[in-house]
């Protein structure tokens, strides 16, 4: 009797999933997409960031930038052309 039990929920679930996931197709593919889109990127920076000529360094004149690669430009600085 527990085998029926665990089969019929088993089988209650899959169709329960599998109906949300069809009536969400709309939502859930550009969703999925993008985070996967947002994966490759990120780990491209991440990546690019390592390589000597490609890493991002700050080039402000200002007093304020710490020269390393990781600070960020603060609100008054103008970027080196």
């Amino acid at each position: 009797m527990d085998r029926l039990r665990a089969l019929t929920y088993g089988t209650v679930l899959l169709l329960i999933v599998g109906w949300v996931l069809y009536a969400g197709k709309a939502i859930f593919v550009p969703a999925v997409l993008g985070a996967v889109i947002v994966y490759v990127i990120v780990g491209l920076a991440h990546a690019l960031g390592r390589l000597p000529t490609w890493a991002a360094r700050c080039r402000c004149s200002c007093a304020t930038c710490s020269r390393s690669r990781r600070s960020a430009w603060s609100a008054s600085c103008s970027p080196i052309s």
